[in-house]
C-alpha cells in the first residue's frame, strides 16, 4: 500500500474517534451526492478518475455517494466532481 494511502487511512481513523463525518465518492454510491444530509464537520474524500478511491478507504466513510453524469463517461473528473458535491455541501448547511 502507498505511504500516501497509510496516511490517509490513519487521518480517517483519528477524525473518526473525533466525531467527524466522513463522505467518500464513489461509482458504487447508494445514494446520490444532492440525496444526503452533510453534517459538520465534515471531510469529503474524492478519488481519481481512473481508479477511485480504495475499497479500504471506502470502508471508513460513514457514506458513499455517486455524481450522476450523461453520456458515455463514467466519471466526472475529480476537479468537478469536487465542485458539484461541496456545492451541495454548503448549500444544504446554510
Amino acid at each position: 500500500m502507498a505511504a500516501k494511502a497509510v496516511e490517509l487511512k490513519i487521518n480517517c481513523r483519528v477524525r473518526l474517534k473525533k466525531n467527524v463525518k466522513i463522505i467518500a465518492t464513489s461509482l458504487s454510491g447508494k445514494k446520490f451526492y444532492d440525496e444526503i444530509e452533510y453534517p459538520r464537520p465534515l471531510v469529503v474524500l474524492f478519488g481519481n478518475e481512473g481508479a477511485g478511491l480504495s475499497t479500504e478507504v471506502l470502508a471508513l466513510a460513514d457514506a458513499a455517494v455517486k455524481v450522476p453524469i450523461l453520456g458515455k463517461a463514467d466519471s466526472l473528473n475529480v476537479g468537478a466532481a469536487a465542485a458539484v458535491v461541496l456545492y451541495a455541501a454548503r448549500i444544504k448547511t446554510i
